[in-house]
């Protein structure tokens, strides 16, 4: 990752999870800063594709006729969203239970 464009921020971690990227960093030969960039990286291009896939499916709930609460909860987007992009449900609430560390 090139410095040129780069912003220096802080984070707080709990002390398992900067061991665990301690020892990711060893083990790959990449720095902790590489590999928190990194990580941030691909949250925020999963998070803004995600929310863009929540609101092409709001939108098209509204172009059917749904009110604007045909949504209830964040749940019932997330199963609709899972049924539009053919993602096992079973799959993503397994995902979702993994221990945090």
């Amino acid at each position: 990752m090139s410095t040129e464009n780069s912003v220096v921020t802080s984070v707080r971690l709990t002390h398992g999870t900067k061991a665990k990227i301690d020892q990711l960093a060893a083990a790959t030969g990449r720095s902790r800063a590489y590999l928190l960039a990194e990580a941030v990286e691909r949250y925020v291009a999963y998070e803004t594709w995600f929310v863009a896939q929540v609101e092409e499916a709001l939108r098209e709930e509204k172009e059917r006729g749904h009110e604007s609460d045909y949504y209830m909860t964040t749940d019932q987007v997330v199963v609709d969203l899972l049924k539009r992009t053919g993602t096992d449900s079973a799959q993503w609430s397994n995902a979702e239970q993994a221990p945090a560390g």
